[in-house]
């Protein structure tokens, strides 16, 4: 999960809920945002997104639009990088 403010951490309670799904980590830029969401869903908090390469399948970008393209998510596809991974997978 790349950005944990007002919809991100909505976001963050729900993938955390799903059954088929582990929330690797929350990232976000401001230090007491990332940290107070991830002690709500139990996960690792993160500055920086580059922390999850190679650890996860899928991500999800809960940014305001503009700063969408600040991460390369065109690399995603093929460096795996990210937010959730299935269980078991």
């Amino acid at each position: 999960m790349i950005g944990v403010g007002y919809l991100g951490r909505f976001h963050a309670q729900k993938y955390a809920q799903l059954p088929v799904c582990e929330l690797v980590a929350v990232v976000d830029g401001r230090e007491e945002v990332r940290k107070a969401v991830a002690g709500e869903v139990g996960t690792q908090a993160l500055a920086d997104y580059r922390g999850l390469l190679g650890k996860v399948d899928a991500v999800s970008v809960v940014t305001p639009t503009p700063a969408h393209f600040v991460c390369p998510c065109h690399r995603w596809s093929y460096a795996k990088t990210g937010r959730v991974r299935a269980k078991g997978s």
